[in-house]
């Protein structure tokens, strides 16, 4: 599996990037930390994408995409899906 690592601070996705993996994810709320989903609650569609772009680091992470796959974060389930991709 090839692997590619981005610091998405140091050099911060698009727009377009955060709304692929938007879409991929289920919407832009899948793609927000746990820690700022309070800071979120009343923010929705074009106004959290613009929150997510303004501030990269309050993106969940790690965000680890496939061909046919998007992880999101350190839960158990993420986890035993990674393993199962890197046998």
């Amino acid at each position: 599996m090839r692997v590619e690592e981005r610091d998405i601070v140091a050099f911060p996705p698009t727009r377009r990037d955060i709304e692929q993996l938007a879409t991929r994810a289920g919407g832009p709320l899948h793609l927000v930390r746990p820690s700022r989903r309070d800071e979120v609650q009343d923010i929705r569609g074009e106004a959290l994408l613009a929150w997510l772009v303004e501030d990269p680091s309050r993106m969940v992470r790690p965000i680890i995409e496939t061909e046919d796959d998007l992880l999101l974060g350190f839960e158990d389930d993420v986890r035993e899906r990674l393993e199962k991709l890197t046998g």
